[in-house]
Parts: C-alpha cells; structure tokens; sequence
C-alpha cells in the first residue's frame, strides 16, 4: 500500500499587545486499497495572552469510499471568563454652553436620467447622529476653581484615544421613553430588541438604542400590565443590539411596551480638538462633534 503523510504549518505573529498566533495543520493518509480512504484533519487557532485567554477552532475529518461520501464537520468557539465591560460615560461639566448642535445622518443614494427623473434609493434604516458641543468655560484648578473640568474633559478624551474608543452619551434632551412599543409577542419569541421611536403623528423614525441606563427604572409591559422585573431580564452585551429577554415566551398576541432610559453609542468625531486659555485658570472649547455609531 501507497502511503502519503503531509503536514503544512502556517503562523503569523505579531508583536503587538495581546501576541495573535494563527495557526493551520493538515495530516493526510492515501491508499491505494479498494475502497479508497481518504482521512484529513485541518485544524485552525487563533490564540490571545490577553485575559481572558481566547481560543477558535475548527476540525473536519473525512472519509471517502466508491459507494459514497461522509464527512462531518465540528466548529468550535472556547472562551474562559469572558465579560464584556460596560462603556465609559461621558461627562457632565458645568460649562456647557446652549448652543448645542445635533445633526440626523441618512444614508441615501439617486440616479437621474436624461429627462430628469431620479431613483433615489435608502441604503440604511435607521440615521446616525452628531452633537456639536460647545464649552464656553472649562475651569483649571486653584483656589477660585476647585473643579477641574478642564482636565476631567481633556483626561476623558485621551482615555478614549480620541476619536478611537467608542462611549456613551446621555444625550440631556432625548435619553428617555415611556410606553415605547417593541413588538407584539408571537407564543414562541423570547428575546425582543429595544428601540425607541422620535417624531409625531406626522411622521416618526425608530431605532435601536445604543445602551440601557441600567441605573435608571426600567419597566415592561404586556398589554399595558406591569411585568415583574423577575419574568424576564435586560441583555445589555452588545451596544446598539440592546434586548429584553423573557424567561417564558408569552401568550400570542400581547403589545409589548417599555420605560427606560438610554445612552447613545458614540466616538469622538475628530482625532483633534482645540482649548483656548482666555483668562487664568479658565478655558474654552469651541466645539468638539460626537458621532453616534451602530454598534
């Protein structure tokens, strides 16, 4: 009998804090016998020296025969002690200023034609958002200024890695709703997304929100009847992908409603900003732009 063994290894390292290993091997053994096997084996890691230490894996062993085919495949994730920490918050400083800038995004695209007409096409269901924010004062510390909200602002952004780290925001005039509708129960469905809507009888958008203000009350509702807090629970891992789980699917037919208060999902906009010293131990910012994202 003709036997082959091979054997192929491919590794990337990286210096880079955590080290990634990438990692492939496949083993082969041929005959010539009838019927001819065939038995592979390929198996691919990515391994982390962060903690918590990740694995991924996946194996898949074949058997060829004249009569037929049968392979099966296994596709394994392992993960020890994995939390998904909640996101920083941004400050509240009293030196905001009122004249605040919030900007809805739409993502659209059009094609017009010699006679004029256009096909305008939505590639998005639902906007992103930018706030302007200007500082008109942000104080120094000394003994006129105790605070120091310059260097809470300035710590804050360089925490994030400017405009690299995503964080919430509460935005002051739109982080609540009451008797938000987010489905309507089916008999089997447990997990429901969390949206909130913005508009009036004229018109309104929904969307998902980018993160429960778990701090805050939070109320659901079955056909306008109060649930315990203790039949269902609020999934808050992935931001912009919030969720209300039941520990029972409901009864069919049941409007589902919510109390709650939010954060927006957010970045700094720019990977710069300016402070201007206008008076000893007093600063300004002129603006500085948050751009919400999806998640």
């Amino acid at each position: 009998m003709n036997v082959r063994a091979s054997q192929i290894a491919a590794e990337i390292l990286v210096s880079s804090t955590p080290s990634p290993r990438a990692s492939q091997i496949v083993a082969e053994i041929l005959s010539q016998a009838s019927p001819s096997p065939r038995a592979s084996q390929i198996v691919a890691e990515i391994l982390s020296q962060a903690s918590p230490a990740n694995r991924a894996s996946q194996a898949v062993a074949e058997i060829l025969v004249s009569a037929g085919f049968v392979s099966q495949i296994i596709a394994e994730i392992l993960v020890w002690n994995h939390i998904m920490p909640t996101p920083a918050i941004f400050p509240t400083l009293p030196g905001l200023g009122y004249s605040t800038m919030k900007r809805p995004k739409v993502f659209t695209g059009s094609a017009q034609s010699g006679s004029g007409w256009q096909v305008r096409v939505g590639y998005s269901n639902y906007p992103l958002w930018e706030w302007d924010l200007t500082y008109d004062v942000l104080s120094d510390e000394s003994a006129e200024y105790p605070t120091n909200d310059l260097k809470t602002l300035v710590g804050f952004y360089l925490a994030m890695g400017g405009d690299l780290t995503p964080f919430l925001y509460c935005d002051p005039d739109d982080n609540a709703v009451t008797g938000q509708a987010i489905g309507t129960t089916d008999g089997t469905t447990t997990n429901w997304s969390l949206f909130r809507s913005f508009g009036g009888s004229n018109g309104s958008g929904t969307e998902p929100i980018g993160y429960v203000n778990t701090a805050e009350p939070f109320n659901l509702y079955l056909n306008g009847i109060l649930q315990s807090s203790s039949t269902y629970s609020v999934l808050t891992t992935t931001p912009v992908n919030q969720q209300v789980k039941f520990n029972t699917a409901p009864t069919t037919g049941q409007a589902i409603t919510v109390d709650m208060q939010f954060y927006y999902y957010v970045h700094f906009k720019d990977p710069t900003n300016e402070f201007e010293k206008f008076m000893e131990k007093l600063w300004s910012l002129k603006k500085i732009t948050l751009e919400s994202l999806r998640g």
